[in-house]
């Protein structure tokens, strides 16, 4: 059925363009458009365009605003109308390393805000060719904000990489490093000296087996804030579909060094794609979710003193 014939289409219709009295004033109109798809789901935005060409207009950025690209024919969409990589905030690469490719994409989204990218969407390195396209390359598009998932940072010092075009502005890095053992992420902010907030992304129980914390801590003074992200499984459904905690009791990894901040995610579905699109759509910060944290401990050390005192 042709979709600006479903209900839900005829119905907004009637609802917006009466045939007994005027149509709703058009900033009605825009609140009830931008309501209705504040869910985020591409098909009911889709949908919700097919209404008029007002709505369409008003909805564009929204179903361009977070784009993931898991597949070539993902780009014959931006392809065919190239104004839309301009309306791309929030992009997520998963497809398999192609500096061609890449680059067209990268060269398109001059209004990115942040990059997500996967493991296997980095070059696969080797010794005959250690630098990788991606180091060489130029393009319009570099974000301040960058999430790499099931990312193996050794290969960045295994070869002796230089920076990567996609971290040549980054000031806030997100990793979900494939290894406990995080020196090598030193390295890698070697390499990215602008980088001045970091967050390691581990789901449950693996954070807790980080090790060389304090090693870590110790070489890259540079870091304003190191967030410890934890992410959970959550098994019971209740009235949201995802929350988070900060607070509890001082972890061991923040006795280590007072930038570190120690924070838990819990949701319904785990995975990078879910992760990306929570901390992409305003349901997480993670930065504020660090801040939080590090506020909420200091307050309690606060406290601990006071009460050291009122016991002299």
């Amino acid at each position: 059925m042709d979709a600006s014939r479903s209900p839900h289409v005829l119905r907004l219709r009637r609802l917006i363009y009466p045939a007994t009295s005027p149509a709703l004033p058009h900033d009605i109109q825009r609140l009830i458009a931008e309501l209705a798809a504040k869910d985020g789901r591409k098909m009911t935005i889709v949908t919700l365009m097919k209404v008029s060409s007002s709505f369409a207009a008003w909805l564009r950025p929204m179903l361009y605003g977070s784009v993931r690209i898991t597949k070539y024919l993902n780009i014959s969409a931006f392809v065919e109308d190239p104004s839309r990589f301009s309306l791309v905030k929030h992009l997520f690469i998963s497809t398999e390393y192609d500096p061609v490719f890449d680059s067209h994409v990268m060269s398109s989204c001059d209004r990115l805000q942040s990059l997500a990218i996967q493991g296997f969407s980095l070059p696969r390195y080797s010794p005959q060719k250690h630098r990788g396209s991606r180091s060489a390359a130029r393009t319009l598009c570099e974000p301040s904000f960058v999430m790499l998932f099931q990312t193996n940072c050794n290969l960045f010092e295994a070869y002796r990489l230089t920076t990567p075009i996609v971290l040549r502005s980054c000031t806030h890095l997100a990793i979900e490093h494939t290894s406990v053992d995080i020196r090598s992420i030193s390295y890698l902010l070697s390499i990215v000296p602008t980088v001045t907030h970091l967050a390691l992304f581990y789901q449950y129980p693996r954070l807790f087996a980080v090790q060389h914390m304090a090693e870590f801590c110790d070489k890259n003074p540079q870091l304003s804030i190191i967030v410890l992200c934890q992410f959970l499984k959550r098994t019971r459904a209740v009235f949201d579909e995802l929350w988070n905690n900060t607070t509890f009791g001082r972890h061991n990894f923040e006795l280590v060094d007072s930038r570190v901040a120690f924070v838990e995610i819990l949701g319904r579905k785990r995975g990078p794609v879910n992760y990306w699109r929570d901390l992409t759509t305003g349901k997480i910060d993670v930065w504020e979710l660090g801040r939080e944290r590090l506020k909420a401990r200091d307050e309690e050390v606060s406290q601990g003193i006071e009460r050291l005192y009122q016991y002299e």
